[in-house]
């Protein structure tokens, strides 16, 4: 027989300890992201700052219409993109839980933006310089690279707060709609008519390496992602939840890009442009960074519903094995920043997914 206080003990102090980082390595690895957040939120900015927005440093061998482009993705860049990277670095040096969380999104929009900035070029047909500026583009592709990696790292041990029912289901109903509307709204029109006997889409016929890259990212990588996540979360997978945080503040980033794409080819008169492009643009970016805030709140303390949070998560499960309460006191003063949770929701852990209040008797105890 096994003792339940001991193996509640033991559940308890594992939670705690992977709250707090204290696994081996833990310290070296967040030094390492600070670093590499830190470089990341430096080469975006120096890389938005030389390119069309600003300094014209860098002459991208593109079309006009994709310049205009490039000009707001540095916008968005050094407006929101930079900030995030710089604000993570912070949170990961401070020891903040939401460090890794946060560090996703950026470290995904360097490596998603800055590829097609490296292969979506004319090279051979259009004057400019970009192969110049080739190990900057790459250097920041690489740091996403390692964000990404050493803050799912981190991601992956972490005890999240409990997703509730409806943000669960929102996000995972945002993101199969998104999804939808990338193939059918925007990627299979556009497909068709490059595919026809006449191309005339303004996107193809001035950039046909730009189009083809980013059909391969959104379709191949992109739609894939976001269905798994979008239908995982509607099906409650605590999986899809913690994914969820790299894919919607990956989208929120590159939503909030594309509407500032939308707004500068407005405001230069681009033929690619129109005010109707961009209030919708500009609408759903708004949509998915207020998704984003909503999913990440909880990372940051209370979130506003006066939940009492002086019971650690064990206690808060409540699991009864053979009569007995594992986890029924207060948590120390230490840990005051864990979670409650509550009935309905998801609680992540190595013991599996709980439904909260549902029975957990038959589970095996060498699970523990």
């Amino acid at each position: 027989m096994v003792d339940v206080r001991t193996a509640g003990n033991v559940v308890h102090q594992r939670l705690r300890d992977r709250r707090h980082g204290r696994a081996e390595g833990v310290t070296t690895a967040r030094r390492w992201l600070v670093a590499a957040l830190l470089g990341l939120s430096a080469g975006v900015a120096t890389a938005a700052v030389l390119g069309p927005l600003w300094a014209e440093v860098i002459r991208y061998r593109t079309s006009p219409t994709t310049l205009n482009q490039v000009a707001g993705g540095d916008l968005a860049a050094l407006a929101l993109v930079a900030p995030v990277a710089l604000l993570a670095a912070v949170l990961v040096a401070r020891g903040h839980r939401a460090g890794p969380v946060v560090a996703l999104a950026p470290g995904g929009w360097a490596m998603y933006v800055h590829a097609q900035l490296i292969v979506g070029q004319e090279h051979l047909d259009l004057p400019g310089n970009g192969e110049r500026f080739f190990p900057l583009l790459l250097g920041v592709f690489l740091l996403g690279a390692v964000v990404v990696t050493l803050a799912w790292r981190e991601v992956a041990d972490m005890v999240l707060p409990p997703m509730v029912r409806r943000l669960r289901r929102g996000t995972g109903v945002l993101l199969v709609a998104v999804a939808a509307f990338l193939v059918a709204g925007l990627h299979v029109p556009s497909l068709l008519d490059a595919l026809g006997p006449q191309p005339s889409a303004l996107e193809y016929t001035t950039s046909p390496t730009a189009f083809w890259m980013v059909k391969l990212m959104d379709l191949g990588l992109v739609v894939p992602a976001a269905l798994a996540v979008g239908v995982g979360l509607l099906r409650g997978s605590a999986a899809a939840q913690r994914a969820s945080y790299a894919i919607l503040g990956g989208y929120s980033l590159l939503g909030a890009s594309v509407a500032c794409m939308a707004v500068v080819m407005w405001l230069t008169g681009d033929p690619g442009g129109s005010l109707v492009s961009m209030t919708a643009f500009v609408l759903f970016a708004a949509v998915f960074l207020t998704a984003a805030v909503l999913l990440h709140r909880p990372l940051f303390g209370r979130s506003g519903s006066g939940q009492d949070r002086s019971v650690d998560p064990v206690g808060g499960l409540g699991l009864h094995l053979g009569g007995d309460v594992i986890g029924d006191r207060k948590r120390p003063a230490e840990d005051d920043d864990l979670p409650r949770v509550e009935p309905g929701d998801l609680v992540q852990d190595d013991l599996g997914d709980l439904p909260l209040g549902g029975d957990v008797e038959d589970r095996p105890a060498a699970q523990l």
